[in-house]
């Protein structure tokens, strides 16, 4: 049986009044479990791998504003400091935060906000910062292509700020955190991360007040990263900067930016120049008909070798250039354990139904 694509909102569910044998209902039921692990496969690949990306899920609400009560976010620094902020609806900080500003979320109830110090351009003496870290659900793949976005938006109302910058950056690392807590962590050494440091493309400074601005890029992964942190990493300059417009503070006020978050997104990107990766059924229906009649892995790999045992452990079948033939002939229906080598992909162990 081969997989088809077709999406959640095109998914039809066929009302059968009746079915004649017991063998057309295990037919159908096999299709109908074959479809739905295909279906979950084709949904699977564009799932938003970042946990509470919206920050809906609060580990507790949220009434001092503190990143640290976002499910799977922290500020970036160990030993829980935070000065990141986070604004959800149930502390009745969204929209309306004090007399500071009005905004909706980009996404639903909640966002987080970071402001950095800008100092003397940070030349010299780096000022404070302030970082999100989040978590993915899977580690990314090395050389595997991934599409990033996320939202950003200086407040409307807002102030305490006047400026806006062009520096919206990402580091993808294998640990918690990327730095360890030290001088204040990445909060303060920063630049020891930038040349890590991807950026968000962007025209220029964002500037326009109370209105979210989707930054989005695709990139390919260089190793087993499983957090990410999102701030401004580089050296600031003065065409990095420029003054906010829309209503909210002007004449003088803090030399610093701040920015509102929502909404990160971390979607997986097929590349046809790269294999697909296998798929092992786990039954099939080796009783002559013509239909799925045979073991087949799809996008199967040169010199892949399997081995087959019966559920006693005896080895009821084994090839070093598997060819998608194996039919189960003379073998009772039932449960086989099927082990799968390749030479590109891991190994692969389960439990195959064979339906006679």
């Amino acid at each position: 049986m081969v997989c088809f694509t077709i999406s959640k909102q095109d998914l039809i569910f066929t009302v059968v009044p009746y079915v004649q044998t017991k063998l057309m209902a295990k037919k159908l039921l096999i299709w109908l479990i074959w479809s739905l692990l295909c279906l979950s496969k084709s949904w699977a690949q564009q799932v938003n791998l970042v946990r509470n990306g919206s920050f809906e899920d609060t580990i507790f609400c949220p009434p001092n504003a503190n990143i640290m009560a976002a499910q799977y976010w922290t500020a970036g620094v160990p030993g829980g400091v935070s000065s990141t902020d986070y604004f959800h609806s149930c502390a009745g900080t969204v929209p309306v935060f004090l007399n500071n500003w009005v905004q909706s979320a980009a996404d639903g109830q909640a966002y987080i906000a970071a402001g950095n110090g800008v100092g003397n351009y940070d030349t010299l003496a780096p000022s404070l910062r302030e970082f999100a870290s989040g978590q993915l659900s899977r580690c990314l793949k090395a050389n595997k292509k991934y599409r990033f976005s996320f939202y950003v938006s200086p407040p409307a109302h807002q102030q305490s700020a006047r400026l806006g910058y062009d520096c919206f950056e990402v580091v993808f690392h294998p640990d918690t955190f990327a730095l360890d807590g030290q001088n204040d962590g990445v909060s303060r050494r920063y630049f020891e991360l930038s040349s890590q440091a991807m950026a968000m493309p962007v025209q220029g400074p964002i500037l326009q007040r109370g209105v979210w601005h989707r930054l989005e890029m695709e990139f390919t992964a260089h190793g087993n990263a499983c957090f990410f942190t999102v701030g401004c990493f580089k050296r600031l300059q003065a065409e990095n900067m420029d003054t906010l417009v829309g209503p909210g503070a002007v004449g003088f006020v803090f030399t610093s930016v701040y920015y509102l978050y929502d909404r990160f997104e971390l979607v997986a990107l097929e590349d046809e120049s790269e294999p697909a990766e296998p798929v092992l059924p786990n039954v099939f229906t080796p009783n002559g008909d013509g239909l799925n009649d045979f073991w087949e892995i799809k996008n199967l790999p040169p010199a892949t070798r399997v081995r087959i045992h019966n559920r006693w452990g005896q080895q009821v079948y084994a090839s070093e250039q598997y060819d998608n033939r194996w039919d189960a002939a003379g073998l009772s229906g039932g449960t086989y354990l099927v082990e799968v080598l390749f030479n590109d992909w891991p190994a692969r162990r389960l439990a195959v139904f064979v339906v006679k």
